[in-house]
């Protein structure tokens, strides 16, 4: 149930594949109480008809995936609801999702609170074979080494607000979720 007397606060955690988004905002929510939607949500209704192993459909999953969730985000401010929410970045490209996020949510009086969870190369790839991933998500170490090696968008920093990035290559979820609870203590308290 949204508590209209309060305006929107998204906690928008970013980062690799294998950076524990998922994992950490679990966590988070357990400890904040707000509700998780998180990436998979979105791409795992779509990959029934866009399945990720064809290129063409993989990029039409995407689309929908953001054109979705931008629209959910959108009413989510509208109703005051306040929740945590992950993305995976590959390239900067997405930056523009990542401010239509802002834009919607600030207009209706919320407030974003970005996280970029930045882990170094070695711990995300040790993370991608690990039992969390196995056939839900990529778990290959040979083919996500590729993808580190094509895709150096991975660690850019969204440059357009200030936000908290953390390397998290050797904290465990329940750490890097105090971090993040801290700091969401701290900018909430800001923005009233």
């Amino acid at each position: 149930m949204p508590d209209k007397t309060n305006q929107t606060k998204l906690i928008f955690i970013y980062g690799p594949p294998a950076a524990g988004k998922l994992t950490v905002a679990k966590v988070l929510s357990e400890m904040t109480g707000l509700t998780l939607f998180h990436n998979h949500m979105m791409h795992d209704m779509l990959k029934v008809l866009f399945p990720f192993d064809d290129t063409e459909l993989t990029t039409i999953r995407s689309h929908l995936a953001r054109k979705f969730r931008g629209e959910i985000i959108e009413e989510a401010a509208r109703a005051g609801v306040s929740f945590i929410t992950t993305f995976g970045q590959t390239e900067r490209e997405y930056y523009d999702f990542f401010r239509s996020v802002r834009e919607s949510v600030e207009k209706h009086g919320g407030k974003v609170v970005f996280v970029q969870l930045a882990p170094a190369k070695e711990a995300l790839l040790s993370r991608v074979e690990s039992e969390s991933r196995k056939g839900v998500k990529l778990d290959s170490r040979v083919t996500f080494e590729k993808l580190l090696d094509e895709h150096e968008g991975f660690w850019t920093t969204f440059p357009d607000v200030e936000h908290l990035r953390i390397d998290n290559s050797d904290l465990s979820p329940e750490q890097t979720a105090q971090l993040i609870r801290a700091h969401i203590d701290t900018s909430i308290t800001s923005m009233v």
